[in-house]
């Protein structure tokens, strides 16, 4: 097959390829999709309008090589895939497909990171269900995905090709600033940062030990990442209320609460986290369709007895400072986590990720749908478990406001421990979030809701 260039790996991208198993080609089985409503056009002028999105971005025609070490992505001419990714469904088959197109667990070896089935009838297609693997796409390159594919199927139903003159990032373009010497200049600015948050953990972990067992190097063959999820209307009701008056993000608001919890699980006086950053920081970057995510530290120091408002405002202090030095390779990052901290390096109390995100943040419009993050819906206020997975994050809370709820998502690998403090942890996030909204409520206590 023809290549129409080849090149390296983003540290995001190696961050996530080279944490696969060797045995396994597929991704971590965690796609994003969504579900796009046109005005019915036939289907030739929706694989066109396909064509153009492809042809502007590499990334979604890239195959990754990660047993090649020298130039490990491959970047195929736009017409050689093009019938494996575009492919009309019947409409009453839509629920269907975007059921399973969630699930799509993608070769990214041999496969294009992106499946569209152009669901319609007789009157022409007039819904695009989108999945894409994790590794290509990030929350926000989804927004632009959608974007460009609703402006590019407009300009095709009225019968012009879509071209769009701004400079996008490509990922080998950025690959390879990442290894220029400017590259690897702002790497060592930021590892600097970086040794100095490992440097004062370890210093208020000083004789600390988990309660809760650290993640092994390996843990045990088959499904093993767990997760439990907490929906609520309450959260949706009060988080902007409360972000509003004490004047932080509502991600910050989060953040606090999320480690604030895990203080109180791990019976910790303090802890690092990481927050996942957007880490897009020009406008060919904010127009790119890749995944530029990339973890943030932040610090929380003294958290027994610390009142949450203190607690609140130390997160968005140190979420202002950490995302400053988010772009750096994570390789080199968890090789300074082993350096300083030792046995701690992946724990609980040092290694759990933070993400937020927003339904306006994603892009979703009405007639949009995006991914579930798992099965069904609960009812509001429940704690729902997710079926175990073979991959996935060791410690990790995703924040989804949605228009109506707030989901809780905690996910976990099974030898850490987390399967027994993850609904008190989930409520106890809730109770802390609406107490900030109301400090005349009792102050929360952990296991006590």
């Amino acid at each position: 097959m023809p290549i129409e260039r080849s090149g390296p790996l983003t540290w995001s991208q190696r961050d996530w390829i080279f944490g696969l198993p060797p045995s396994r080609a597929s991704s971590f089985e965690d796609n994003f999709s969504r579900q796009i409503a046109i005005a019915p056009m036939p289907f030739p002028a929706v694989r066109a309008a396909v064509r153009d999105v492809l042809l502007r971005h590499e990334n979604l025609r890239s195959r990754a090589r990660p047993r090649r070490p020298d130039e490990p992505q491959d970047v195929d001419p736009v017409d050689e895939r093009l019938d494996e990714v575009v492919t009309p469904v019947p409409i009453e088959t839509a629920a269907e497909t975007a059921r399973t197109a969630e699930r799509i667990c993608f070769d990214i070896e041999r496969e294009w990171p992106i499946r569209i089935f152009a669901a319609g009838d007789e009157r022409g297609v007039s819904r695009l269900i989108v999945a894409v693997d994790h590794w290509a796409v990030d929350g926000w390159a989804i927004r632009v995905l959608s974007d460009d594919l609703a402006s590019a199927t407009a300009a095709r139903a009225a019968g012009e090709a879509w071209r769009d003159p701004a400079p996008v990032e490509q990922p080998i373009d950025v690959a390879r600033w990442e290894r220029s010497p400017v590259g690897s200049e702002h790497l060592q600015r930021c590892l600097g940062y970086w040794r100095e948050h490992y440097e004062r953990l370890r210093r208020e972990l000083e004789g600390f030990r988990p309660v809760l067992p650290g993640a092994g190097p390996d843990a045990a063959a088959g499904p093993q990442f767990h997760g439990r999820r907490l929906r609520s209307r309450r959260l949706r009701a009060a988080a902007p209320v409360a972000a509003a008056a004490l004047r932080v993000p509502a991600a910050a608001l989060y953040l606090a609460a999320f480690a604030a919890a895990i203080g109180a699980a791990e019976a910790s006086t303090g802890l690092g986290l990481l927050t996942l950053s957007a880490n897009r920081g020009s406008p060919a970057a904010l127009r790119s369709i890749r995944n530029a995510v990339l973890p943030a530290p932040v610090f929380l120091p003294g958290l027994a007895g610390r009142p949450f408002p203190e607690v609140l405002q130390a997160s968005r202090r140190e979420l202002a400072q950490g995302h400053r030095s988010a772009n750096v390779e994570p390789m080199a990052t968890r090789r300074l986590a082993r350096e300083i901290l030792g046995d701690l390096a992946v724990t609980g109390v040092t290694d759990a990720k933070f993400n937020y995100l927003t339904h306006a943040g994603l892009g979703l419009r009405a007639g949009d749908t995006a991914d579930d993050p798992g099965p069904g819906g609960p009812a509001d206020g429940t704690v729902e478990a997710f079926p175990a997975r073979a991959q996935g994050p060791i410690y990790m809370l995703v924040v989804f406001e949605d228009v109506a709820t707030v989901d809780l998502t905690l996910r976990w690998r099974c030898d850490t421990g987390w399967q027994h403090a993850a609904e008190p942890m989930l409520r106890h996030i809730e109770d802390l979030v609406l107490y900030a909204a109301d400090p005349g409520r009792t102050t929360p206590v952990y296991g006590r809701t």
